[in-house]
């Protein structure tokens, strides 16, 4: 577990999703979380999210009527001073 005055830093890239399909990312460890971003397959490029604290909850929704080729997702720990968005 982080230690207490972290934030999670996560980069998502290459992402090509479905056109039913979506990744959600939230403020915390529940369904309920604060919101932080909702990526469907318009979503390109890098992307670059920090959580308030130290979690942060992906929720990745796919179906089977049009396949993507899915996304990749790097994350670590980082001091809440030296977190930006």
């Amino acid at each position: 577990m982080a230690p207490a005055g972290t934030k999670v830093k996560l980069v998502l890239k290459n992402m090509t999703l479905g056109s039913n399909d979506y990744i959600m990312f939230r403020d915390g460890v529940r369904d309920d979380s604060p919101l932080i971003a909702k990526y469907a397959d318009c979503a390109s490029g890098e992307i670059r999210l920090y959580s308030t604290d130290r979690y942060l909850l992906v929720d990745f929704v796919s179906d089977t009527s049009e396949p993507g080729d899915g996304f990749a997702l790097d994350y670590e720990t980082v001091e809440s001073s030296k977190a930006t968005k």
